[in-house]
């Protein structure tokens, strides 16, 4: 059994964490791209290991990308390793391939998305940055 003065302390504790993730999140958003940075929604430290949250799985693979960077700018903290998570500020449900096999479609939200990635790798990948604003169009086309 706990003593009342852990658990009196407990929302003390529990602000001065948030107080914490909050300055590590500032830092981890001083070190992305400005596109990267508003994708960015939450990190948290737990021992060496940093957990980020972002809002699309296109930005977690962005971040990814910047591990290495960000790890190394960041060990001097003693953060080792670094883990992903995608939580998505809505929930895209696709609709299933309909009886004619027109294409399931999605959301405005992820059409930009896919364009705004498009515009972020056409320097050095100038043909799956066509695909991806292809995939947009298609996505988003009227029947």
């Amino acid at each position: 059994m706990q003593p009342i003065g852990d658990l009196l302390a407990l929302p003390e504790k529990l602000r001065a964490q948030l107080e914490q993730d909050q300055r590590l999140l500032q830092r981890v958003r001083g070190r992305l791209p400005p596109p990267l940075r508003a994708h960015c929604l939450y990190v948290h430290r737990a021992g060496e290991v940093l957990s980020v949250l972002v809002d699309a799985p296109a930005w977690g693979t962005q971040i990814r990308f910047l591990l290495p960077k960000l790890l190394g700018d960041l060990s001097r903290e003693g953060i080792r390793s670094c883990r992903i998570r995608v939580y998505p500020e809505t929930q895209i449900r696709l609709n299933p391939v309909q009886q004619n096999g027109a294409c399931p479609r999605f959301s405005r939200q992820t059409a930009d998305r896919l364009l705004e990635t498009a515009r972020e790798i056409e320097p050095q990948h100038p043909h799956l940055a066509e695909a991806l604003r292809r995939l947009a169009a298609a996505g988003t086309a009227e029947d």
